[in-house]
């Protein structure tokens, strides 16, 4: 919950990836697969902490050749800021001396009804998205994109979590396709609200992919103040690079060079809604 995950977020088939004439195997750590980087992954790690400016904390995490499986010494670096206008600005960033993939993503979980306020089912959500990644039956993307349209995976329009949640399974864990990207800018991807508190919150991102999460696992987690976490209590929003990207060749991966710079922007901003606003809000 809240973590910054990496060195690659969500799943590597195999545990395998290839880089010029090298085969590497990664950490399994779910199943026959690799999520998050494998075990061990950034979001279990202590890292380096300290205020930078007013508004603004920096994390930095150093990644020895080899972690994971992973080649090379990766520099990683997280810097959240709260803007005057109450934005949460999250900027990921990591350098390495070789040849490499990234894909670090922030995994934090919503719920706008406020602490112990149970399922997110109620809430309405609108994702930029007109395709979405299909998965095999041993949980990878197959490759190809699939219209949205007739299936649960059509948020073009708002509509409730729970709507289409019993169609999915467990839940939502599943990547979408956001439309207009273009590297390195940040555009708006989802929007969320809880209908009866009126909390809201617009996300944006530089990344091509959105998983939406419904927090299918959890059962019986304690939390604060003696409230239990139960599924569908919180909903992830995780901007990314599709599943398995550097081993789906539709996907088009993309190599970062010793010495490159990876960068992932998202910037979340919150709203406060009274009852005529939800119409503005979903247009914004």
């Amino acid at each position: 919950m809240g973590a910054v995950l990496g060195r690659y977020g969500n799943r590597i088939g195999y545990g395998r990836i290839r880089i010029h004439d090298a085969t590497y195997q990664l950490s399994r750590n779910d199943g026959d697969h690799t999520m998050h980087g494998g075990a061990g992954h950034f979001g279990t790690r202590w890292w380096r902490g300290a205020v930078h400016g007013p508004d603004s904390v920096v994390l930095e995490l150093t990644s020895e050749n080899g972690d994971q499986g992973w080649p090379g010494e990766m520099r990683a670096r997280v810097v959240y800021t709260l803007t005057d206008q109450a934005d949460l600005v999250i900027e990921m960033s990591a350098v390495c001396d070789q040849d490499t993939y990234v894909n670090m993503l922030f995994h934090g979980y919503w719920n706008l009804g406020g602490h112990a306020s149970g399922s997110v089912a109620e809430h309405l959500l609108k994702v930029a998205a007109d395709r979405y990644t299909p998965k095999g039956d041993n949980g990878l993307p197959t490759g190809e994109l699939h219209n949205v349209a007739d299936s649960p995976f059509d948020f073009r329009a708002p509509k409730r979590v729970g709507t289409d949640l019993a169609a999915t399974g467990r839940g939502y864990a599943h990547n979408l396709c956001l439309r207009d990207h273009q590297e390195g800018h940040c555009r708006p991807a989802a929007w969320l609200l809880d209908p009866v508190s009126g909390r809201a919150l617009i996300l944006e991102t530089d990344q091509p992919g959105l998983q939406i999460f419904t927090a299918n696992s959890w059962s019986n987690l304690s939390g604060k103040d003696g409230a239990v976490y139960q599924a569908h209590s919180g909903l992830a929003l995780e901007s990314q690079q599709h599943p398995n990207t550097p081993n789906t060749p539709s996907f088009a991966p993309k190599l970062v060079r010793a010495g490159e710079m990876y960068a992932h922007r998202m910037v979340v901003r919150f709203r406060a809604l009274g009852a005529e606003g939800a119409g503005a809000f979903f247009n914004d």
